[in-house]
């Protein structure tokens, strides 16, 4: 709305009650509008007053509206945070708001700072032209079991989708990236997140995993019912177009070798891309089986 209060010769509360007037009258339904500083608490003045309303959140007067709302209503609280949040007295987006941020880190893991910045009216996501596309810094997946992974063979599973999704947005995309990241999270929500810098660019699947797999085992204890991970999330970041990559030849044997073998390994990946693309994403699934590096199975 920046621009548009100077053009339209409205105030942004204006143009807002101007949309939801035109809405009504020229499509027949009611809509209710948030008007605010940052893009997290213009959707919660969407979501305050229904139907067909205005809701204009300021600086001065956020703490009077939003504070007093149950934790739950702040965006991206969902029921398992709200319950850890509830559990250490944090009841209200007010006493979020007032927490020190070290204390939320450490009860939610890097989300815990996103909500307390959230909740002190501290949002600075860009609002984006339609049809701009965002510049992409990171790929990553990440997925709650449906029951704890208690052992290796559950972790190998658990990884495997995950990657291939990730190795097969980039390669989509036409991205590689040098630095792999994995967060684990547990039943009690206890995060823990680590990452590894690599001494090439990547977007093959089993390259990722490899890294995946050594990062859960050097931070993790062994995988048994007393150490379960219910959650984990995989991502690769320090992108950069596939095409920019170039691998120069090595005077070590081996390290060409290497080289080589990327490049029969992408040939491989790029000949699985193209058969889902025919066929659809599920019939062929890249995947990590106990002993082998790469394992491959098809409908």
């Amino acid at each position: 709305m920046t621009e548009a209060p100077a053009y339209y010769g409205l105030k942004p509360v204006e143009l807002a009650d101007l949309l939801r007037m035109r809405v009504r009258e020229e499509i027949g339904i009611t809509i209710s509008v948030g008007v605010s500083f940052n893009k997290v608490f213009s959707k919660m003045g969407s979501d305050y007053k229904k139907p067909d309303a205005t809701t204009e959140i300021t600086d001065d007067n956020y703490k009077e509206m939003l504070w007093p709302l149950p934790v739950s209503e702040l965006l991206f609280v969902g029921k398992a945070t709200c319950a850890v949040l509830n559990k250490a007295q944090i009841m209200t987006i007010g006493q979020l708001a007032q927490q020190p941020c070290h204390r939320l880190t450490q009860l939610l893991g890097k989300s815990g700072e996103v909500l307390w910045r959230y909740a002190n009216g501290l949002d600075n996501a860009k609002v984006r032209l339609f049809g701009e596309k965002e510049e992409v810094k990171s790929i990553s997946r990440g997925t709650t079991f449906k029951r704890d992974l208690v052992s290796e063979d559950d972790l190998l599973a658990g990884i495997a989708p995950l990657v291939d999704e990730v190795a097969m947005q980039m390669r989509r995309q036409g991205l590689k990236g040098k630095v792999v990241q994995v967060q684990i999270k547990t039943p009690q929500l206890h995060t823990i997140s680590r990452q590894v810098k690599l001494d090439h660019y990547t977007f093959l699947q089993h390259e990722i995993a490899e890294e995946v797999h050594r990062l859960i085992k050097r931070n993790w204890p062994p995988m048994t019912p007393s150490a379960p991970i219910r959650a984990i999330t995989v991502g690769v970041t320090q992108l950069i177009a596939a095409d920019q990559v170039s691998e120069q030849l090595s005077i070590f044997d081996s390290e060409n070798a290497k080289a080589k073998s990327r490049e029969k390994q992408e040939r491989l990946e790029a000949a699985v891309d193209e058969l889902r693309k025919k066929l659809g994403d599920e019939v062929i699934t890249l995947g990590l089986r106990r002993g082998e590096t790469l394992g491959i199975e098809g409908k």
